[in-house]
């Protein structure tokens, strides 16, 4: 017998109480363009972020999708790798330049 008042007070109670609580995420920009959703591959890696600007989309679109640090991180990684390698190579007379063509020529096909 308790047991069932109990949940009839409780239904009366979610019946009166008209407080709806919840959290939502909102970002503003100061356009009102559409910014989409950007589908990656599961096993996403650098090239695949460092593509997204090939592939049309923008900043906002990137930071609106929580992408930011990545992307930043994988043109960070580029320079590196890149650096690393004409250390390597340039005993043997590859250019700088040349490494980043190739680098590029590889990433930002169109």
């Amino acid at each position: 017998m308790l047991f069932r008042s109990g949940i009839k007070r409780n239904r009366r109670e979610n019946r009166s109480s008209n407080n709806l609580k919840g959290n939502a995420k909102s970002i503003f920009f100061e356009n009102d363009e559409i910014l989409r959703t950007i589908h990656l591959p599961i096993n996403y890696k650098d090239m695949d972020l460092l593509r997204l600007e090939t592939e049309g989309y923008t900043w906002q679109e990137v930071m609106f999708n929580n992408l930011g640090a990545q992307v930043i991180s994988a043109e960070d990684n580029l320079k590196r790798n890149i650096l690393l390698l004409y250390r390597k190579l340039s005993q043997y007379g590859v250019t700088r330049e040349e490494i980043e063509g190739l680098v590029n020529s590889k990433i930002y096909f169109k």
